[in-house]
């Protein structure tokens, strides 16, 4: 958001400040999130990724066990990909890290051996890495055995798992490890952080769910004010909006409404309950109600003066 001498824009920073330091701070993080690799399906196969992101997806919720947030690297950067010729999937290695509690790798396509390889010679994604391996591979005395997965195995038992014909076994094996794993790691209830695809787009839900509706330059005005005021340095803003973007439409938590410039956003019905549950798991309803009296006070102050 520019900053300009109004007494509007002034109005509008505040409640921005308000909606991030006294709401969105104080949420915590729903999910365990892997970026799933693997092989793709077609119209006569379907691949063990897709079978498995299905069952991790549907497993019985506990009060104990936050559930999975799957992502498939190629989807959430596919416009980025398509867009810059000299772009690809390992060149974006450390942003999948970052924005992942772990990255699994079923090695059934000679695409996710190459990403094994890539990810496993990358110290900052190493750690974060799960392969599995077809059982009737595992004791083949092939480059792919005898070199990153005996390296991940020497790392951490917890690195390898093996798959084989009963996919649900697999499944519940995988989740357990990933969790056994991610409860290793430290990584525990914290806020959500805005540098990651899960934060911003939970931020972007919780901006649109009081403002109703925003076009995208008003967006990442928003975003871009509370980031400067926090200091919050984004790798890759770009790539990081748009990836958000992307999941909030995968999910189906926002609309888009074509305009003449720049296409404006607006909450599902199922976005706006998301952000209701989480808004009343945090906060009192005072503060919601107190926000939406000031952009009321701010709409109509500036419609009787336009």
């Amino acid at each position: 958001m520019e900053e300009q001498n109004t007494e509007l824009n002034k109005a509008i920073c505040k409640i921005v400040e308000d909606i991030y330091g006294q709401i969105y701070c104080k949420f915590r993080e729903q999910y365990i999130v892997v970026f799933l690799c693997g092989g793709a399906s077609n119209k006569k196969y379907t691949s063990l990724r897709d079978k498995v992101r299905i069952l991790l997806e549907n497993e019985k919720k506990t009060l104990w066990y936050k559930p999975f947030k799957i992502f498939y690297p190629e989807d959430l950067l596919i416009e980025i990909l398509n867009k810059t010729k000299e772009a690809d999937l390992l060149s974006y290695e450390q942003f999948l890290a970052s924005n992942s509690h772990m990255i699994v790798i079923i090695c059934e396509s000679a695409g996710s051996l190459v990403e094994l390889g890539a990810f496993t010679n990358n110290e900052y994604t190493v750690d974060k890495v799960i392969a599995a391996v077809d059982k009737k591979l595992a004791k083949h005395k092939s480059f792919i055995m005898l070199g990153p997965i005996k390296y991940l195995k020497k790392k951490n038992k917890l690195n390898v798992i093996e798959y084989g014909q009963d996919e649900e076994d697999f499944a519940r094996r995988l989740s357990k490890d990933v969790r056994e794993k991610n409860k290793s790691s430290g990584n525990k209830n914290t806020m959500i952080d805005l540098t990651t695809i899960v934060g911003m787009h939970y931020f972007i839900q919780l901006i649109l769910y009081f403002f109703k509706s925003l076009n995208s330059k008003e967006l990442v005005e928003i975003v871009g004010y509370i980031s400067e005021k926090e200091k919050i340095v984004y790798d890759d803003f770009k790539v990081l909006f748009n990836a958000s973007l992307k999941l909030l439409f995968q999910d189906k938590k926002i609309v888009k409404n074509i305009g003449e410039q720049y296409s404006s956003y607006k909450l599902t019905d199922i976005g706006f309950e998301t952000m209701q549950l989480m808004i009343n798991d945090c906060t009192k309803a005072g503060l919601c109600d107190r926000i939406r009296v000031e952009l009321m006070h701010y709409e109509f102050y500036k419609s009787s003066h336009s």
